[in-house]
């Protein structure tokens, strides 16, 4: 029973849960977007941090001339270095060979290979002295688009032999510094010499973004449930409004019904007994109902009963009165007012629903609909109950039927 009553809600708010689930969705895919954007920032920042620094280190060796170290295994002379004075032998016959910027940066990205730091980055060019400084298909497209001024840099995710990396690459052009090594293949102060790619792991950025996504699905999780459930309970609740508002409504005339009426009267009841002031009860009834539904027909019986209701309810002006459906043909009206107010009530009622002229050809009393109406009025207190008060209003309507119908009878205490 409980989940058929939960599917019969789902059903209906199905389609605020689509939209509810589109708009979820479209923050969370959003937020993914942001996020990703926000890796790659990240990562972009840090490989242009280290290519700064390289830059910084080979712009220190250019305006130095370069520097020299010793000969060993590891650093032999550099044979595409094409300078008399490339080797030279201390007083101490110490042998030391000329490190120019490319060779200190070839060494600076050995050393970080074998140390196994998580960075790798390449000196290249389309036009290399040095053959292993040739670019790669990668480099070679970011050389390119550097020659069209397509780019500042070049920055993305690319899978290669060795996995995943974050690649990115920057240019470098030729200063003044490099000239002494350049100038002979043909450069000329402010070409684009080549470039500079520095690599690094994805899954340092992939955790990161990971970290930062996983509460942020669990957050629209939680926030999509709590809108669905908010939705079910909107639902549920209207339902039972609605259903609590149909038990105290006539569903043929559309006003209150008897049910509706008995709470409102002692409502009132009270509210006036508390304030010493007079409460006042009208009850109505068709003159020849029978007759009107014998010579119209029952569907027309049934319009019948929904106009009076309707033409008698708009006589009511204040929020505290309340017309009701007695029964059958019998209505029945809560006022807050003395004798005087509620039989003027009284009379427009019986006036109005005369003047709206509906045809009754089973009276005998009039060409038209009429109805008949006893008014009563008393102040309530403890000695004096409701019902009386209805009685006495219901003695007035016999009266006034009595007295030949199409009347308003008002009895006092």
């Amino acid at each position: 029973m409980f989940w058929r009553s939960i599917k019969t809600d789902l059903i209906s708010v199905q389609k605020f849960i689509f939209v509810w689930i589109l708009l979820v969705s479209t923050s969370l895919f959003l937020n993914f977007s942001i996020t990703k954007e926000q890796t790659a920032e990240l990562a972009t920042d840090r490989a242009e941090t280290i290519f700064s620094l390289i830059k910084l280190i080979r712009q220190w060796s250019a305006q130095h001339g370069g520097v020299y170290v010793p000969i060993t295994e590891n650093t032999p002379p550099n044979p595409h270095l094409n300078l008399d004075h490339r080797d030279i032998i201390t007083r101490d016959g110490k042998k030391l060979t000329l490190l120019n910027p490319a060779y200190m940066t070839r060494q600076l990205a050995e050393l970080a290979s074998q140390e196994d730091i998580g960075v790798r980055f390449h000196l290249t060019s389309l036009n290399p002295i040095r053959p292993k400084n040739a670019a790669d298909e990668w480099e070679t497209r970011a050389l390119r688009g550097f020659e069209q001024k397509e780019t500042k840099y070049v920055a993305e995710m690319v899978e290669d032999h060795d996995g995943i990396f974050f690649r990115y690459m920057a240019p470098l052009y030729v200063q003044n510094a490099c000239l002494n090594c350049h100038e002979q293949q043909g450069y000329r102060l402010g070409d684009l010499r080549g470039g500079i790619s520095v690599s690094l792991p994805a899954r340092t950025f992939q955790n990161l973004e990971f970290d930062r996504l996983h509460p942020l699905i669990a957050m629209h999780l939680i926030i999509l449930l709590i809108g669905v459930t908010f939705l079910l309970y909107f639902e549920r609740y209207n339902r039972s409004k609605n259903d609590a508002e149909l038990a105290y409504i006539d569903a043929l005339t559309g006003i209150n019904n008897r049910r509706s009426f008995e709470k409102q009267l002692r409502v009132e009841w009270s509210r006036a007994k508390r304030r010493k002031e007079p409460l006042s009860i009208i009850m109505i009834d068709i003159d020849y109902f029978k007759n009107y539904n014998d010579t119209h027909g029952h569907q027309m019986g049934d319009q019948c009963l929904a106009d009076v209701a309707n033409i008698t309810n708009n006589v009511l002006k204040r929020p505290g009165d309340l017309l009701a459906r007695y029964g059958g043909e019998e209505f029945i009206a809560i006022l807050s007012t003395d004798s005087e107010g509620a039989l003027g009530i009284g009379n427009q009622m019986q006036q109005a629903v005369e003047a709206a002229m509906i045809e009754n050809l089973g009276s005998p009393v009039s060409k038209s609909l009429t109805i008949s109406v006893g008014v009563a009025t008393d102040y309530p207190s403890k000695e004096l109950y409701p019902d009386e008060l209805v009685a006495r209003a219901d003695k007035a309507l016999y009266q006034a039927k009595k007295g030949g119908r199409n009347r308003v009878v008002y009895l006092s205490s």
